[in-house]
C-alpha cells in the first residue's frame, strides 16, 4: 500500500492522524467534505481486511462501517469516529514493560465487553481481539463490528481452538477470546504469541491454557478460576454471557462506578503513546 500522510486526500476525505496500524491496513481519523455526513470527523480503515459488518445487531456500543469503497485504487471503509484508543495499543504498551493493568480497570473492560455481547442476543463477534475493542476518552467501551473477508484467517492469538477457519464463530468462541484478553490484561504478558506453536489447531485442541495465577500470583483465586473456565478447550465448560457478566459485575471496583476511570487511563496513555504505534 502506498504511504499515507496527514493532509492527503482520498476522494471526499482528508487524512488527519494515523490512529493504529494493522498487518495490511491502517486506521486514520479523517475529515469528510460530505455535507450530509452525520459528523465532520470519521474513522477510515484504509487497506484490506474490513468490510461492512454482517448481522451485527443495532447496539449503541457496537460500531459498524458506514460504507466501504475503492477510492484512488485503495480499499477504504468509513466508520464513526471514536475519540480514544484501541485495546491493542494499550496492551502492547503493557507488554513493553509499562506494568500490569490496574486490576479494576482490566476487569471493568472485560465486564463491559461481556455486557455488550450479552445484550447482543446471540450474535457473536466475528473476530474478537484487542484491535476491535475501542476505549473512548469518556470511559465508554465499544466493539468494532466487522467480519473477515473470504480467505482471511482470524487473529489466532485470540481465536478459540478450531474456530479460525469457521465462517461464523459462536458466543462460546467469543467467551474464549475474552478470556485470552483478560488473561493478558491481568498479567501484562502475551498468552498465545505468534511465535508459539500452541495456536496450531492440532495442538490447541489437546491442552488448556496455563493458569493465570501461575504467572500472576496476586490475582484472586476466583478470578483465576473464571478465566480458566473461559479458556477451556471444551466449549461446553465455558461460562455463558449472563453468568460471566454477573460474576465480573460483582467484583470490587468493577462497573460504571469503578474508582479507576477508563477514560483517564486512555488519556494518560495517549499522551505518552507514539502516534500510530
Amino acid at each position: 500500500m502506498t504511504a499515507l500522510v496527514p493532509g492527503q486526500r482520498l476522494g471526499r476525505f482528508t487524512l488527519l492522524e494515523k490512529v493504529a496500524v494493522g498487518d495490511r491496513s491502517q486506521l486514520w481519523s479523517a475529515k469528510t467534505s460530505d455535507p450530509s455526513a452525520p459528523a465532520p470527523i470519521v474513522a477510515l480503515k484504509v487497506g484490506p481486511g474490513i468490510v461492512a459488518a454482517r448481522g451485527a445487531p443495532a447496539h449503541p456500543d457496537i460500531v459498524v462501517p458506514i460504507a466501504s469503497d475503492i477510492i484512488d485504487g485503495v480499499s477504504v471503509s468509513e466508520m464513526p469516529y471514536i475519540d480514544g484508543l484501541d485495546l491493542r495499543r494499550i496492551m502492547s504498551r503493557l507488554a513493553r514493560g509499562a506494568g500490569p493493568a490496574a486490576r479494576a480497570t482490566a476487569l471493568s473492560i472485560a465486564w463491559a465487553v461481556a455486557t455488550i455481547l450479552n445484550e447482543a442476543a446471540g450474535w457473536a463477534h466475528p473476530d474478537l481481539a484487542p484491535r476491535h475493542v475501542m476505549l473512548a476518552t469518556d470511559g465508554a467501551v465499544k466493539l468494532v463490528g466487522v467480519f473477515a473477508p473470504p480467505g482471511h484467517r482470524r487473529d489466532s492469538g485470540y481465536a478459540a481452538p478450531a474456530s479460525t477457519a469457521k465462517a461464523d464463530p459462536t458466543p462460546a468462541d467469543n467467551v474464549f477470546s475474552l478470556g485470552v484478553i483478560l488473561w493478558e490484561m491481568l498479567s501484562a504478558r502475551r498468552l498465545f504469541a505468534a511465535s508459539d506453536d500452541w495456536p496450531a489447531e492440532d495442538v490447541r485442541v489437546q491442552r488448556n491454557a496455563p493458569r493465570l495465577r501461575s504467572v500472576s500470583a496476586d490475582v484472586a483465586p476466583e478470578v483465576d478460576e473464571q478465566v480458566a473456565l473461559c479458556l477451556s478447550v471444551d466449549p461446553a465448560r465455558r461460562p455463558r454471557w449472563p453468568a460471566l457478566v454477573a460474576f465480573l459485575g460483582a467484583l470490587d471496583g468493577v462497573g460504571k462506578t469503578s474508582a479507576l476511570d477508563i477514560g483517564a487511563v486512555v488519556e494518560a496513555l495517549r499522551r505518552t503513546a507514539t502516534p500510530g504505534a
